[in-house]
């Protein structure tokens, strides 16, 4: 799982948080309280509402996938990967940026969601 300090940032937009509805075991987070990353280990039903303002989720490379709204056999994107692999050096970092691309029409500059210029639409 990425829990780099570039992964918090790319995660770190209302695209990618607004996703986040339901707080589930497992689940990766930022914990901005106490600066630290890991998985949730009980989230209470009652405490979804804080656990959303606490922390910044980190969803994993599965459940990108599962936003996008179909799975891809990973095999498939291995050559796309390969030649990705110089701007993300991680699957979940990958996939995200497909996912904000894809569904947000934005592109990760390095430190921010930007809107995708219209020349690469075509």
């Amino acid at each position: 799982m990425d829990t780099s300090e570039e992964y918090i940032k790319m995660c770190d937009c209302p695209e990618i948080q607004g996703e986040w509805a339901f707080p589930c075991f497992s689940d990766w987070v930022y914990n901005f309280r106490e600066c630290l990353t890991g998985q949730l280990v009980n989230p209470q039903e009652g405490d979804t509402q804080e656990i959303i303002e606490n922390n910044l989720w980190l969803p994993r490379q599965d459940q990108i996938q599962k936003m996008m709204g179909y799975e891809i056999p990973i095999y498939a994107l291995a050559p796309f990967a390969t030649f990705l692999w110089r701007h993300f050096k991680t699957w979940e970092q990958l996939w995200l940026a497909f996912y904000v691309y894809e569904k947000h029409d934005k592109v990760w500059d390095g430190e921010k969601w930007e809107k995708r210029n219209e020349d690469e639409n075509e």
